[in-house]
This record gives structure tokens, sequence and C-alpha cells, in this order.
């Protein structure tokens, strides 16, 4: 199955934007999870947020991957807050390493997925979003769970559904 881990954000934190309808930050995103190794993941979660306390996280500045000039995926960065997000992302991964996970191959780039631009139809919202959100901060969250979601591709997008959700220390 895909899923990810991820910590939830308020749509209500990104206003001015387009916000996605379950937005999150991904931690860790598989394309294909076995349903065997599920129980696994959910003790390398809840390991991980046994060894991470809540903190606080800006929501700051809109860029996009794989440039602003050819947007593909738009998104919020951060700001404030960093490097506790890098400690609880490098818990998950060594968590999930002693429980017999592959390493993540791709460094932890953290955002928040506003929409997928998927052809130049897509480009004036891109562009929108770009001037709007700029470096622009929109705010803190309190970031004190993870969870993990499967994800399921439909016609109208992903589906996701939450499997767990664990609060940190």
């Amino acid at each position: 199955m895909r899923a990810f881990a991820s910590i939830p954000v308020s749509s209500a934190e990104l206003s001015g934007l387009p916000a996605p309808l379950e937005p999150h930050l991904t931690l860790r995103f598989w394309v294909d999870l076995e349903e065997r190794r599920v129980p696994f993941v959910f003790e390398a979660l809840d390991a991980a947020a046994a060894r991470s306390r809540a903190f606080r996280l800006e929501l700051a500045g809109v860029g996009a991957f794989p440039s602003v000039d050819r947007p593909r995926v738009v998104w919020v960065g951060i700001g404030r807050g960093g490097i506790e997000l890098g400690g609880l992302q490098r818990a998950l991964a060594e968590e999930l390493v002693a429980r017999g996970e592959a390493p993540e191959p791709r460094s932890f780039s953290p955002h928040v997925t506003l929409f997928r631009v998927r052809s130049a139809a897509g480009l004036p919202r891109a562009r929108s979003a770009l001037e709007v959100g700029g470096a622009r901060s929109f705010g803190e969250i309190v970031v004190d769970r993870v969870e993990l979601h499967s994800s399921r591709l439909g016609p109208g997008g992903a589906v996701h559904e939450r499997l767990r959700s664990t609060r940190l220390a």
C-alpha cells in the first residue's frame, strides 16, 4: 500500500493559499508498504514519538519543485523549529532502520504540498501562489503528534486514511 508518516497541519494555517484537503508535512513516504510491515512501522512511530518532545514549527515561504521557473509541486516551507523537526525525522528514520526498513535514499526536504501542476493550465495558479506566499510567514503550529496514513490514488486524487496517531513525549 502507499503510505506516509507525517505531521498534520491545519488548513487554517495556510490562509490566503490554495490549501489541500488534508495538509500535512511528510516525514517518510512508502510507494509500497507491505501489510506485514505495518506493525513494525507502528512500533517505530511510537518509539520516535517517545524520543521527541512537542515543539513549535513556523510555516514560512512558498516555493516549488523542481524550481519556481518550472513548478510541478507548489509547497509551503518551514522556518523556526527546523532543528527540532530534523530531530524528529531522524528519530523516525533510525527507528525504522532498527526494525528492518531500508534507509530513505533521498535527503529530507520538509514542506507542506499545496498542489501539483499537471499541465500548462495550472501555471497561473502556481505563479499566483508563489507571488502571494513568497517569503511570508504563515504562523506557527504546535507539533505534538505524528501519524501514519495509507494513500489510495483515485480519479479525483489521493484518498488518505489515518492508520495511527501517536503523541510526542
